[in-house]
């Protein structure tokens, strides 16, 4: 397993953050680079988090499937809140890089109780119940594909519709032309978030 840093860099631009990935021996140079330099004609480029991971290109490219229509262009640029991609971030088990000194466990409660209510925290706390349910990394990554392409924002935290859902999904109603595999993960996700629904009631 490759380990190296997913980094999260702002921009001039207020809303419009830098995605990347590096290796550990490059991520100072790399980071000098684009802060003197600028990323795609974008200035005034900075350091705001960085951590580093096991098979962290595929971590980065996690976070550009979750975050694919928030993508500009082909770049690695994104119009997002910088503090989700931190939150996503801090769900991996990591060394935070940058900003140095930071705890990961305490940043990862402090951004969630910051944040709690927006969709992406309610997002995090699936990610952890899916780690105490014993689910290991790679179905979890899995589970978080489907359950972006699946559910709308307004269907996170609607059961009926997650019931709905996994009711079509298991007669076979709308995946006509998806293969066996997929067909069991949308259907596996669906059941673990409804579990999860249940638990934030109860």
């Amino acid at each position: 397993m490759a380990k190296g840093i997913v980094y999260v860099m702002t921009t001039a631009v207020t809303g419009l953050i830098k995605i990347g990935e590096t290796g550990t021996a490059n991520y100072r140079e790399r980071m000098r680079n684009l802060e003197n330099n600028g990323y795609a004609n974008i200035n005034n480029i900075n350091k705001f988090f960085a951590i580093e991971v096991e098979d962290y290109q595929e971590k980065e490219n996690l976070l550009k499937e979750v975050f694919k229509k928030q993508q500009v262009g082909t770049s690695e640029l994104f119009a997002l809140d910088k503090d989700l991609v931190k939150q996503l971030l801090l769900a991996f088990d990591g060394r935070v890089v940058f900003p140095e000194n930071e705890e990961r466990e305490q940043a990862f409660d402090i951004i969630t109780q910051r944040r709690e209510g927006t969709v992406l925290s309610k997002f995090m706390k699936f990610y952890k119940y899916a780690e105490l349910k014993g689910k290991n990394e790679s179905t979890i990554k899995a589970y978080i594909y489907a359950l972006n392409s699946i559910l709308s924002d307004e269907d996170m935290y609607n059961k009926d519709r997650v019931v709905a859902l996994r009711s079509q999904y298991m007669s076979g109603g709308i995946l006509e032309q998806d293969n066996k595999d997929r067909h069991m993960v949308y259907t596996s996700s669906l059941r673990l978030y409804e579990d999860f629904l249940s638990s934030q009631t109860n």
